[in-house]
């Protein structure tokens, strides 16, 4: 044996005429070398904001049930960044626990993917971030009159219009929306799209999570608090963001780096409106190198929309509350004492959305903005 050659020990020694860079291309192509990276940064970005005291998680290969085949699966990345500022909670009075939940899937390919592109919302209703921990994500809501007797409602709102997420840029409209997303693949010499595999990929694991999230952290009356949940899905990818965009009848090609994808899923008909009985769900996909400024924005919107929810504490727990005004509504208060209501949450009003000018019912500039 040479002298500058030393013997490898049985577990350092490669066979079958495997390589060292050929083990190396096959890690890059797994994609756990971008899982890490891609961990790291979301450690880095949560860290630079968290409180001394706060307790963030950062979890990779993070698992969760598939309610429908009852198996148990992972998703790459989960993190929770809470945000409660421990305000002095009355005895007897339950604190809210707002936080940030983080469910992250990281893909890589050498070919794009493409994102079929739309400049509007599909709904009326906020319903970004998707929220978990409260009894309901409706309120019911009464307009209550100048002498605080007369009292018209109840109408409904979700938590997320109540607290006014989209006057947020994050949660409103911070980039296009996609209603489709397509994997490019290799046929010969040509290329394809494919939906089912990003579909798979990354529309399923997201939405999945996110059902378990929402079972896992369910609303219960035995717990000393009440979880206020914001969850964000969200994709990274390594690979070239395509987006097209169709106007007067002509696709207009480009590149982004970031989408903010949706599907629709059966859900309950409710205000009248035929679009009303489906559930909107979204999640954000971002290319690694924008991640650090998405979760700069991301982070500093969700610190925001928290500190509304506890100063809307009662509101959110009890899902009821009153608005003073006659033609617009300010910001929502307690249900006072006095106040001659029927009991409990009704959840069966009318369905309020940041405006319905039908009905001249407008939300009022508030001292949030």
């Amino acid at each position: 044996m040479a002298k500058d050659q030393v013997e490898k020990p049985p577990w350092a020694t490669l066979e079958a005429g495997v390589t060292e860079e050929d083990l190396r291309t096959a890690i890059t192509q797994s994609g756990f070398p971008l899982q890490a990276a891609v961990a790291d940064v979301i450690e880095s970005a949560i860290k630079a904001v968290s409180e001394p005291d706060a307790a963030p998680v950062i979890q990779e290969e993070w698992a969760y049930l598939d309610r429908e085949s009852g198996q148990i699966r992972a998703i790459d990345i989960f993190a929770e960044v809470p945000f409660s500022s421990r305000p002095s909670i009355p005895d007897g009075e339950r604190p809210l626990f707002p936080c940030l939940n983080l469910l992250v899937e990281c893909k890589q390919s050498y070919l794009p993917f493409v994102f079929f592109l739309r400049g509007r919302a599909p709904g009326l209703s906020g319903t970004f971030p998707e929220i978990v921990g409260p009894e309901s994500n409706d309120i019911d809501l009464y307009r209550i009159g100048s002498d605080r007797k007369s009292v018209i409602g109840p109408f409904t709102i979700s938590v997320q219009d109540a607290l006014r997420v989209w006057s947020e840029d994050f949660f409103d409209l911070p980039a296009p929306y996609a209603v489709s997303i397509s994997k490019t693949a290799r046929r010969g010499s040509k290329l394809e799209l494919t939906g089912e595999e990003a579909y798979k990929s990354i529309t399923l694991p997201l939405l999945k999570a996110a059902d378990y999230l929402h079972t896992a952290c369910a609303y219960s009356e035995d717990s000393p608090a009440v979880r206020f949940g914001m969850i964000v899905s969200l994709a990274v990818i390594r690979a070239p963001m395509i987006g097209v965009h169709n106007e007067n009848g002509e696709e207009t090609i480009g590149q982004l780096p970031w989408v903010r994808a949706y599907r629709l899923e059966p859900g309950k008909a409710g205000s009248g409106h035929v679009a009303s009985n489906a559930t909107i769900r979204f999640f954000d996909v971002v290319h690694e190198s924008f991640l650090p400024e998405y979760l700069e924005k991301l982070l500093a919107a969700a610190s925001t929309i928290s500190r509304r929810a506890e100063t809307m504490r009662n509101v959110i727990i009890d899902g009821r509350c009153v608005s003073a005004g006659d033609q617009t509504f300010e910001l929502f208060e307690p249900i006072p004492r006095d106040a001659k209501l029927p009991p409990g949450r009704q959840g069966s009003g009318p369905r309020l959305f940041r405006s319905v000018t039908s009905a001249q019912i407008m939300f009022a500039p508030s001292e949030w903005d």
